[in-house]
């Protein structure tokens, strides 16, 4: 199935840009003919049932893997040529155990770019921290902090590297919901902070609401953008008590049933 529409950034020249492309994996089309375009400082979800292919869109950002069709550049270069203007939070912290949280966060600039001096990786890496509000615990290694804490230090390790494009995988997915409730609002003033462009996947259909500036909305393999949703309403966002963000969630519940999809992944009968 062919996604014929290209769905474009807003305004100017796009950060991130997929023409057409097309991706395989084995005998299994997972993407055809998929265009998409993601401007500089943007927060864009990739919102969409489990094994639609969201993860795969960060993998051909990231330079990864690469398209079987068509053709992707980010900053006007080819994935594999920009991949030091992009960092990666996965759904897993992925700390060092015998680090603590100063220098977990420090791990990723002191392995892309040890020429900087430890003194620097190590500022930049409590700096963020504190914006983190974990300045009172960079002492602490990953077994002393809560889930939630961990994904923090996550998040400032991939930013310490001063990355123009950070790469979410469903980073709290595995928090409880008190937990994934204060990370969503941690992100939203952190993104003010940092203005750094983010592509975050997730499943869950507020989440997207609360945090994207647009929401790609994917469907079931095969693999096709069956709209883009641009929100504008200001953060931090309750949908419960905005009538437009109520009706943006009823249309994409609509839209996945139409599609005879839950976010699970599953086909409704």
């Amino acid at each position: 199935m062919t996604d014929s529409v290209r769905h474009s950034a807003p305004g100017g020249a796009p950060l991130i840009d997929f023409r057409a492309v097309a991706v395989r994996l084995g005998e299994v089309t997972i993407f055809s003919n998929l265009s998409l375009s993601i401007a500089s400082g943007e927060f864009v979800c990739l919102l969409g049932p489990s094994g639609c292919g969201k993860s795969t869109m960060l993998r051909l950002i990231g330079g990864l893997i690469d398209p079987v069709e068509g053709a992707i550049t980010v900053a006007g270069k080819s994935p594999h040529q920009a991949w030091d203007s992009i960092s990666y939070v996965f759904q897993s912290p992925r700390l060092v155990p015998w680090r603590n949280a100063r220098d977990n966060a420090a791990l990723g600039l002191e392995l892309r770019n040890p020429a900087v001096p430890k003194s620097e990786r190590q500022a930049r890496a409590a700096e963020l921290l504190r914006l983190m509000g974990l300045g009172n615990d960079m002492e602490k290694f990953p077994l002393m902090l809560s889930g939630g804490e961990r994904q923090r230090v996550a998040i400032a390790r991939a930013l310490a590297v001063d990355p123009a494009i950070v790469l979410m995988d469903e980073p709290f997915s595995a928090l409880d919901p008190e937990t994934r409730r204060r990370m969503r609002a941690d992100m939203v003033e952190l993104w003010r902070t940092a203005r750094k462009t983010v592509v975050f996947v997730t499943h869950d259909v507020d989440e997207a609401i609360e945090l994207a500036d647009r929401i790609v909305v994917f469907s079931a393999k095969p693999t096709r953008i069956l709209d883009t949703i641009a929100l504008g309403e200001q953060r931090p966002r309750n949908i419960d008590e905005m009538p437009s963000l109520r009706a943006t969630r009823a249309r994409l519940h609509d839209m996945f049933r139409s599609q005879q999809i839950n976010l699970s992944g599953e086909t409704v009968r």
